[in-house]
Parts: C-alpha cells; sequence; structure tokens
C-alpha cells in the first residue's frame, strides 16, 4: 500500500504510508485569490494547516482518533468483488439468498446514493406503489461514519489495511462511532473546520485529504439511517442492530433471529 506524496519529483518512488507518515509536506507557494478584484492575499486558513501530514497524525488528542491514527476512505478499490448479477453506484457485491423468497440481501458497506438505490429496488423508496419495509442489520465489525454519505474507517496509518480491534458488544460499538464523530469534529475545530482524512484510490495509492465537516454532514450509521427514515425511505431503524466477531457468528444469528423479520 503506497501514499502519494505531492513534495516528490514526478518520477520519484512513491512511499509506503509508515514512511511516509515521518516525512513533511513542503510547497514553494502560498495558495491566492485569483480573481480581477482580489489578488495576492492569502486564504483566511491556510497558514493554520500544518504543513506536515505526519504533524497532524501525531498531535490527534481524540479517545479515538488519537494520536497514530487515520480516518481513511471505506472501499478499497483493489478488493476482489463478488460476482453480483444487478451492479448499483455506491452498493458494491450486492447479492440475494440462494432461497428467494425470503428476501434476505448481503452488500458492502454502501455509500449513501447506494443505500438509496438499495432501498429502492426493494421498494423501499418514498410514495413506492407497493410499499415494502427493510430491516438494516450491520455485520461490521469497526466504527464507521459517514462524511457527504461516504463511509470512512478509523486505521492505524503504520496499518492502514487492517481493522482495528475494538468491543464486542454492539452497544459499545454505537458509542464509539458517536465518539469517533465528536473526535472529527473536535480536531476540524482546530483546523478552521477542516480534517485530514486518507483516500485510497484505484492504483493503491493512499492521499491524504483535507475535507470540511461539520455536525450536518458526519453522520453515524445509526444517524444516516434516520435521516432516510425521516424522509420517509422505508427503513427500519428501530431495528438497527450491529453484530461482531466471526467467533459469535451463531449468537448473533440466533439474535437476528429474534427481531420482528417478517417477510419484506
Amino acid at each position: 500500500m503506497t501514499i502519494e506524496n505531492q513534495s516528490l519529483p514526478p518520477h520519484s518512488p512513491a512511499h509506503d504510508i509508515h514512511s511516509q507518515t515521518s516525512r513533511s509536506f513542503t510547497t514553494s507557494h502560498k495558495l491566492h485569490y485569483s480573481n480581477n478584484s482580489l489578488t495576492n492575499i492569502p486564504l483566511d486558513y491556510v497558514d493554520l494547516l500544518p504543513r506536515s501530514v505526519s504533524e497532524v497524525i501525531k498531535s490527534r488528542k481524540g479517545k479515538l482518533f488519537s494520536s497514530g491514527t487515520i480516518l481513511k476512505s471505506d472501499h478499497s478499490p483493489t478488493s476482489k468483488p463478488f460476482q453480483s448479477e444487478m451492479n448499483f453506484q455506491g452498493a458494491s457485491n450486492f447479492r440475494s439468498s440462494p432461497q428467494r423468497f425470503l428476501r434476505i440481501f448481503g452488500v458492502a458497506q454502501p455509500q449513501l446514493s447506494g443505500i438509496k438505490a438499495l432501498l429502492s429496488i426493494l421498494g423501499c423508496r418514498p410514495e413506492s406503489a407497493i410499499p415494502s419495509t427493510c430491516i438494516w442489520i450491520s455485520t461490521r465489525e469497526e466504527p464507521i461514519v459517514y462524511i457527504y454519505g461516504r463511509s470512512y474507517v478509523l486505521r492505524k496509518a503504520s496499518d492502514p489495511c487492517h481493522s482495528l480491534v475494538f468491543s464486542e458488544s454492539s452497544k459499545n460499538f454505537e458509542e464509539a462511532e458517536k465518539q469517533l464523530k465528536f473526535d472529527i469534529l473536535v480536531e476540524a475545530n482546530r483546523h478552521g473546520g477542516l480534517v485530514l482524512t486518507h483516500i485510497e484510490k484505484d492504483s493503491g495509492i493512499i492521499v491524504p485529504t483535507w475535507i470540511a465537516v461539520d455536525k450536518n454532514n458526519v453522520l453515524t450509521p445509526s444517524e444516516l439511517l434516520s435521516t432516510l427514515h425521516d424522509e420517509d425511505w422505508n427503513v427500519n431503524t428501530s431495528q438497527y442492530q450491529s453484530y461482531y466477531n466471526i467467533v459469535t457468528i451463531r449468537i448473533s444469528f440466533s439474535r437476528i433471529s429474534d427481531l420482528d423479520c417478517n417477510p419484506l
């Protein structure tokens, strides 16, 4: 896994993310307004943004979003997809149970656009002619936050391809997502409303990227589904559950079977 270094010459080899966190980004120019009426005026917060990516990562002070961690785009372009009968933008690896009458479906962690696409195909969109209701169950093993409808995960800067180990309790897990959102907003406040994320490109390069955030565009998965429910999408957020750790899969299925899962 490599990370793009914006200070390298065009043909220099890229560095892996572990070595990159010990290097500093440098620039010989400041950003300026370029219209006719305003010239040579520095952007308000440019001087507040540290030039070194490693400086930002090391200085993090959150309970979860702490020193040595990064906020990485969730989707991995290099992962091998399942063979899907139907493809939806923002919702990879969509598949259904071989027993179609069960009306049980699976998908990789979807983006907001993907969630809406899946709910639409299942007849759960607002004002659907034949309305159905979707019970959404998460089996992810790490806390997630959505920024502008795109999911992000917390990773170690030295090991961005592997999940961190968290509590198996779904209650604690949802609390962790709330804490991660809080940590992100606190850090953004330190950097003029911006937070440094890491975006994985199709080539496998991980690019440090500043994103403007506020409490309205940083959402936990539960908050995202609640927002859809408020917009009259037929998704049952009261049944939002999280089940973690393959070791407890039998317990998980037992708990899932106790839900009010009438055929959709």
